[in-house]
C-alpha cells in the first residue's frame, strides 16, 4: 500500500502521478482517474487505515446536498458516464453512486452498506428517505427513533446508525483481530449464520419495503 502511494507515477496505467498527492480540482478528469486507482487500494484491507486522507477529501468535495460531481469533462467513456446520459442532474447521481460504491465496503457481518436506504439517505442528505426508513423500523419493530439519528457513513465508519453502535459481529471481529466474520475460522457461527439468514442484505433495502 504504502509503495503505491508513493510510487512517482502512480498506477501508470491508471493514474500516473503519486496518489499521496491529492488533485487540485475535484471537479474533472483528473480526480475521476484518480479515484479509479483508490477504487483498486480500497481492495485491501488496510484501505481504510492508510486512505483517511483520501476519504477526508472526497468528504469535503460534497455539495449542499450532500452529493459529489465530478464535473462535465469527467466524461471520458471509461470510468463515465455510468448512465445513457450526461446532464448535470445523471452526472451528479452517476458521480454520487461511485463514490458510495467506494466507501461502500461490507459491513463486518458481510450486510452491503451501499445498499442500505439508511446509508443512501445518509449520503444523499435525502429526509424523504430518512421518512421512509424511520417508518420501517416503526412498523416492522415498533422502534420510535427521531428522524435525526438516521444518520450512517456505514458500518466501518465512526459514525454509524445508532442501532450499530453496539454491533456484536464487529467486537467479535476485532477481538479476533480480523476484519470481517466471512475470515473466521469459526464462520459461520449460529450468532453469524441466524443473523444474515433474516437480515443481511434483505432488511431495509431500495428494492423492496419489508
Amino acid at each position: 500500500m504504502d509503495y503505491y502511494l508513493s510510487k512517482p507515477d502512480g498506477m501508470y496505467y491508471i493514474y500516473d502521478k503519486p496518489l499521496n498527492q491529492l488533485p487540485e480540482v475535484f471537479a474533472s478528469r483528473k480526480s475521476s482517474c484518480y479515484i479509479a486507482a483508490i477504487e483498486v487500494l480500497f481492495r485491501y484491507d488496510l484501505a481504510k487505515e492508510k486512505l483517511t486522507f483520501v476519504i477526508d477529501w472526497i468528504n469535503a468535495n460534497r455539495n449542499e446536498n450532500g452529493q459529489w460531481d465530478f464535473g462535465e469533462k469527467a466524461k471520458d467513456g471509461v470510468y463515465f458516464p455510468l448512465s445513457d446520459r450526461w446532464d448535470k442532474t445523471t452526472r451528479i447521481a452517476d458521480s454520487t453512486y461511485r463514490i458510495i460504491k467506494l466507501f461502500g465496503l461490507p459491513c463486518y457481518c458481510g450486510h452491503d452498506c451501499s445498499k442500505c436506504v439508511t446509508y443512501i439517505a445518509t449520503q444523499s442528505n435525502n429526509d424523504d428517505l430518512r421518512r421512509q426508513v424511520q417508518s420501517f423500523y416503526k412498523e416492522s419493530f415498533g422502534l420510535d427513533i427521531p428522524l435525526e439519528k438516521f444518520y450512517c457513513d456505514g458500518g466501518r465508519s465512526q459514525n454509524v446508525f445508532e442501532l450499530c453502535k453496539e454491533c456484536p459481529f464487529k467486537k467479535c471481529c476485532i477481538e479476533h483481530g480480523i476484519d470481517a466474520c466471512s475470515k473466521c475460522s469459526e464462520y459461520p457461527c449460529k450468532d453469524i449464520s441466524d443473523y444474515q439468514e433474516k437480515y443481511v442484505n434483505k432488511y431495509n433495502q431500495p428494492e423492496n419495503k419489508r
